[in-house]
């Protein structure tokens, strides 16, 4: 379902819901899944979800899709990456290590915590706190939800336009 021209390609402005069928096939649980879902139309967005507090593990899978998605843009990417309140934060060593991994690869990045009260407020004025005293060489936003106003700004660092990278 979705609401859009019909055509069959979600285009700009156009929303959709997805359904994904998760199988695990191997023989342990999988209580830190990561999933992401990448725009192959060559648009140059990455989106992952952290379902658990993220590990070093994980960020080197991740930060293999950013480096693939942004080298089949040809060009820095928007890296759209949604956080679970009910994970904890990641510890110091994650935090820098992905600053120092991320390189020219991102053109922008959006933390997205989609949760409400207290708690969801500190943990985003932490998240705000970590990325004011790393200083990526890319804008950084962090949000409660994707509205328009922010997609509209991963858009603009995505297309160039500078209108709407404000």
């Amino acid at each position: 379902n979705g609401r859009g021209n019909g055509d069959g390609d979600l285009q700009r402005g156009e929303l959709a819901t997805v359904y994904l069928r998760v199988r695990n096939v191997g023989k342990g649980l999988s209580a830190k899944t990561v999933a992401d879902l990448r725009n192959l139309s060559g648009k140059g967005v990455l989106l992952v979800r952290w379902r658990a507090t993220p590990t070093l593990p994980a960020l080197f899978g991740v930060l293999q899709r950013l480096e693939t998605t942004a080298r089949e843009a040809g060009r820095p990417i928007a890296f759209v990456m949604e956080l679970d309140s009910a994970g904890g934060a990641p510890d110091s060593e994650f935090r820098r290590r992905s600053v120092e991994a991320v390189g020219g690869s991102i053109a922008c990045l959006a933390a997205v915590l989609r949760a409400s009260g207290l708690r969801a407020s500190i943990f985003r004025s932490v998240i705000t706190g970590i990325v004011f005293l790393a200083r990526p060489r890319f804008p950084v936003r962090v949000l409660s939800s994707l509205h328009e106003e922010a997609r509209n700004w991963i858009a603009g660092h995505v297309s160039g336009d500078e209108q709407q990278r404000s």
